[in-house]
């Protein structure tokens, strides 16, 4: 969160800045009386300031705070930026995270019962960006360690869920964690408030992607403090999202068992037990999941299986091989409309199509489409299962590549080596030849002589 706040003069005109304030809020003369009655300028010059008086000045501020509540958005921000200037430079040896933490409420509370009050009477005097401006500026104030980011943290997402406003909370979401590791929260803590950024995040649909990489955040890293109904909401939100297809990361996670055994069919790829057993339940999170989607992802998922394993097996068995969907004469490995709709259980070459143009604008698979030939040619696949679980015929087909590879790569060295060879023993006529040349020279010269 970058966020300044700049203040001219000394701390003096400071003080009569903010009483002035008040006062003109309040109609009266007061603030300005008794803020500088308690505050002496030799004292600020010689950085030895009235502990009394002091304190007396920053009770004041603290509970003068609320009336700023009355001031229109324009002056808002301004005045309470100017109160904590103030507040950060009459704390005693510095020690301004104590200030905060003794007036937590009438700092954050305030602001976010201010916010609640003003959404509930439906009125916009005040906007819940300037109410986060100000945390952030607290927030930018404070050491990387202060305990009290924790509070101010937990007070931004409250204000952007009450407002209904998750741009709010977006641009933190990167350093979300950091900050509160930095800031000394406990791991459940932590667990609890990226949680919640999750929650908030997945209230956008255009947000449901960093919503879903929060959740398996969590899952890598705080996994010993969630419970079965953590995983339970994950994995429904998973499921029903349309971005998110690999779910193998729920695989050793305890889940509900009508989850659990969809889990493994899903995992399986074997859509009809999956809709089997879907149909075959009563349990209450049925009404939670989108089967729909659900089966329209089984099918993009098979269709990368199939095109992975024709990618695969047609490199592994040559370039020149003509079968298992390699064209030796275009270079391209395609399968036809017939094998993908038998593969995925497709009852039309429309549907065909259209799965196969929805992987591409997705960026799941990188290929094109022969309407004429009904064939899908099959130039890449961009999606990465990071927690895929290789089977044994995965494993062979590795195997069967990197064989192929070893024999490639012993043919280049015996080639290599070959031409080393001739290359060698061409030096050596040379040096033979020219031995010679210089053999017969002498021989002339003494002739000569």
């Amino acid at each position: 969160m970058s966020s300044v706040i700049i203040v001219d003069g000394l701390l003096q005109d400071s003080i009569a800045e903010y009483a002035a304030i008040l006062d003109s809020a309040t109609e009266s003369n007061q603030y300005s009386e008794s803020f500088l009655s308690y505050y002496n300028p030799e004292d600020d010059s010689n950085n030895n300031n009235n502990n009394n008086n002091n304190d007396k000045l920053i009770g004041g501020i603290i509970d003068s705070l609320k009336i700023l509540n009355s001031l229109n958005d324009r002056d808002f921000e301004p005045a309470n930026n100017l109160a904590i200037f103030i507040l950060k430079n009459l704390s005693k040896n510095g020690d301004f995270e104590q200030v905060l933490m003794l007036n937590k409420d009438a700092i954050l509370l305030n602001l976010i019962q201010l916010n609640s009050s003003l959404l509930q009477n439906n009125k916009q005097s005040i906007k819940p960006t300037s109410i986060i401006s100000i945390l952030s500026n607290i927030f930018n104030l404070l050491s990387n360690t202060s305990s009290f980011r924790i509070h101010i943290l937990s007070a931004i997402l409250q204000i952007a869920q009450d407002s209904k406003l998750v741009s709010l909370v977006y641009p933190i979401r990167n350093n979300f964690y950091k900050w509160l590791k930095a800031s000394g929260a406990s791991d459940l803590e932590i667990k609890s408030q990226l949680i919640r950024l999750s929650q908030l995040l997945r209230e956008n649909t255009e947000y449901e992607g960093e919503s879903l990489a929060l959740n398996n955040f969590v899952i890598k890293n705080l996994s010993s403090l969630l419970s079965t109904d953590d995983y339970n909401k994950f994995i429904i939100q998973s499921w029903n999202s349309e971005s998110e297809l690999d779910l193998a990361i729920y695989n050793s996670t305890s889940l509900d068992p009508f989850l659990e055994k969809l889990l493994s069919y899903y995992i399986e790829l074997d859509d009809k037990q999956f809709v089997q057993i879907f149909n075959q339940n009563s349990s209450d999170f049925k009404s939670l999941l989108n089967l729909e989607n659900i089966l329209y992802k089984l099918k993009l998922l098979k269709l990368i299986k199939l095109s992975s394993q024709t990618l695969m097996s047609s490199t592994s068995s040559g370039n020149n091989d003509n079968s298992n969907g390699h064209d030796g004469r275009s270079g391209h490995h395609y399968l036809s409309y017939e094998e993908i709709a038998k593969f995925l259980n497709l009852n039309s070459d429309l549907e065909v199509e259209n799965l196969i143009i929805k992987s591409i604008q997705n960026k799941i698979l990188q290929g094109k489409l022969n309407q004429s030939l009904k064939i899908f040619q099959i130039h890449k696949v961009l999606y990465n299962f990071e927690n895929q679980v290789f089977k044994m015929d995965n494993w062979r087909l590795i195997q069967l590549r990197l064989t192929n590879w070893k024999t490639s790569l012993k043919e280049i060295k015996e080639s290599v080596d070959s031409v080393n060879k001739k290359k060698l023993m061409t030096k050596q006529q040379q040096q033979q030849q020219q031995q010679q040349q210089q053999q017969q020279q002498q021989q002339k010269k003494e002739v000569t002589v």
